[in-house]
């Protein structure tokens, strides 16, 4: 019998253990719900508690992220407006400053925005640069931007008489 009480006690303890409180995961994001025994448990595993300390990368609740992701496109918009906005025989001098420009790199060689279905700043920097130097702005930039005998490598400065309005440039 005292085998008997022992297995009462277990299922006692189960059925203790089964009507145990539910709680809602307190990670953002997670809303799965589950048993807790200690009243200081907030979250449903050691995943989501180890998530919930981390910092955000994303635009959507890092702060700093969006702040420079804002810049980020507000500087792309600009420079293609700064842009047409150039005289028409000025245009190739600003674009050359500009594609030449370190700070500058990041647009004009980013993939996102040179592979976007938009017209934008880094699209009319790689037709220049393949009409100018025979090369696309990928490799104008790894290879040709900070080389010395630049101007030897110049094809003709001329060639780029791009329509800035009515289709999508850069495109074939």
């Amino acid at each position: 019998m005292a085998d008997g009480n022992f297995i009462e006690q277990d299922y006692t303890l189960v059925e203790l253990a089964t009507e145990a409180p539910l709680r809602v995961c307190s990670r953002i994001g997670c809303l799965t719900t589950f048993n807790y025994v200690r009243n200081t448990k907030l979250y449903c595993s050691d995943n989501c508690r180890k998530r919930a300390t981390e910092t955000p990368q994303n635009s959507i609740e890092n702060l700093d992220t969006r702040r420079r992701n804002l810049e980020y496109f507000d500087r792309v918009k600009w420079a293609l407006i700064n842009l047409i906005q150039q005289g028409e025989y000025d245009r190739s001098q600003w674009l050359q400053d500009y594609i030449d420009n370190p700070t500058s790199a990041r647009i004009v060689g980013s993939p996102k925005l040179l592979t976007s279905h938009n017209n934008n700043i880094a699209k009319v920097a790689n037709r220049f640069t393949q009409q100018v130097y025979r090369c696309s702005i990928k490799t104008y930039l790894k290879n040709v931007r900070d080389n010395p005998n630049k101007l030897l490598i110049l094809y003709d400065y001329t060639v780029f008489e791009e329509q800035l309005s009515g289709r999508i440039i850069g495109a074939a």
